[in-house]
């Protein structure tokens, strides 16, 4: 159980990087 969250954890923040850099791409250009 701790291991699907542990799992969940890294999807999400993985997935809130690639919107941050991708905003931050999008803003700089």
């Amino acid at each position: 159980m701790s291991s699907d969250f542990k799992w969940s954890l890294t999807a999400t923040a993985f997935a809130l990087f690639l919107v941050v850099t991708y905003s931050l791409i999008a803003v700089l250009n």
